[in-house]
């Protein structure tokens, strides 16, 4: 992927109001540092080899943690493609929103010959407050309120642009393919195109973009970019902070979606060596897909292992291991549950002990918070000396998000006072 420097004409424009001039800038994209137009490795009959593949035999999802794949767009055109690798990534456009690759549909070839659907990049900008190809006009909710089209910042005009873009994109992709199948696609947010507005209305932009593939039923929507450029451009919207953004968003617009879902391709590795390490750096507070460095002259992407999943929502109970007490007094102490991975409910306490002993909880029912703790006190009487042990179980009230039980136990001792005690 690389910037182009020949003025492309968009082959598909669903919507062409606005404003008839268009920025300078408007969707330049520089991918790649000085990204050349030869391909080192393989010839081209080796892509026919591989052939075409029938949507039967694809996979789509994260690649497979460890393995490399390759990205390509209009700068390998007419060039040789790459026959090592995993999987291929193929971009849409010329390296420009509102743009097209000539060379997607033998491109996309290329990227059918692995096992893996391709997946496919759309480059992304927002050149507010006009745009030759599209930008709503104040009052239209297209499909979120524009209060103020002549402005550079408002949200719902910057969301509308990010729709109808990613909407020109996918009538490119599939009037090159046809019915071919497409797996995840990727949203190229980067510095090199233009980004007039601020970084609320940018994020608004991007998340126009999500929405629309994601009402499309495409296989998901990831965005790629590297922590400066996504920050610099909105500010640093993520998983974290979603809640602030839409905030500021609802009244011309509230996602349907959101960030959470979006996995990250971070760009800027030096290498095989360190492109692991990124893996756990995404700029948008979700899962890394995959991490691209360049290699000669081609861009490789390596897959990050999944992460593990989180631990399911659970709780503990605790008690002491043993106390002690004289005969016919009550001995307490706490018995103690405790939240464990964002669990939040309440449980049933019981308490078991021998015949002999009488035992009294304050509360049977005990409810904690997310992440936090809470007791009842446990009462003990035994009118015998002895040792008994005494056990307790929880379990969770039904509906709770996890049914498991668990029981803890204790060690009473009775014992009688010393004389003169």
């Amino acid at each position: 992927m690389q910037l182009s420097p020949l003025t492309a004409v968009p082959l598909v424009r669903s919507i062409t109001r606005g404003s008839s001039s268009v920025s300078h800038h408007e969707g330049s994209m520089r991918r790649r540092l000085f990204l050349t137009l030869s391909v080192v490795i393989a010839v081209l009959t080796a892509v026919a080899s591989q052939g075409s593949t029938a949507a039967a035999d694809f996979t789509s999802g994260p690649p497979p943690g460890g393995s490399s794949g390759h990205d390509l767009s209009w700068p390998q055109c007419g060039s040789t493609f790459p026959v090592d690798g995993a999987f291929g990534i193929v971009g849409v456009a010329d390296g420009r929103a509102w743009s097209a690759n000539p060379c997607l549909a033998s491109e996309y070839q290329w990227a059918a010959g692995y096992p893996r659907t391709p997946d496919l990049y759309m480059n992304t900008a927002n050149p507010a407050p006009h745009s030759s190809y599209y930008w709503p006009t104040s009052g239209a909710q297209d499909p979120a309120m524009c209060q103020d089209a002549t402005s550079t910042t408002d949200p719902g005009c910057a969301y509308d642009y990010g729709w109808h873009t990613a909407a020109n994109a996918l009538a490119t992709a599939n009037a090159a393919l046809g019915a071919l199948p497409q797996g995840v696609w990727w949203l190229d947010v980067e510095t090199g195109n233009t980004w007039n507005g601020d970084t609320s209305s940018n994020a608004a932009d991007v998340q126009g973009s999500i929405d629309y593939l994601l009402a499309q039923q495409v296989a998901g929507v990831g965005v790629y970019s590297t922590a400066f450029q996504w920050n610099t451009i909105t500010g640093g919207y993520s998983a974290a902070n979603a809640s602030t953004y839409a905030a500021a968003w609802r009244s011309e617009f509230t996602s349907p979606n959101g960030i959470s879902a979006s996995p990250s391709w971070v760009a800027g590795a030096s290498g095989p060596s360190d492109a692991p390490s990124y893996c756990g750096s995404s700029f948008l507070g979700t899962a890394t897909w995959m991490v691209q460095y360049i290699s000669g002259s081609v861009d490789v992407d390596y897959a990050c292992s999944p992460p593990p999943p989180p631990p399911p929502p659970d709780y503990s109970i605790t008690v002491p291991s043993s106390i002690s007490g004289h005969p016919g007094t009550n001995a307490s102490n706490s018995v103690t549950v405790t939240s464990t991975n964002n669990w939040s409910g309440t449980v049933a306490l019981s308490v078991s002990a021998p015949s002999r002993l009488t035992a009294t909880l304050s509360s049977t029912s005990i409810t904690v918070g997310l992440n936090s703790t809470n007791t009842v006190a446990l009462s003990l009487r035994s009118g015998t000396t002895g040792k008994y042990t005494v056990t307790l179980t929880a379990q969770p009230a039904s509906g709770s998000t996890t049914l498991a039980t668990h029981g803890a136990s204790l060690s009473f001792f009775v014992y009688r006072k010393a004389q003169g005690a």
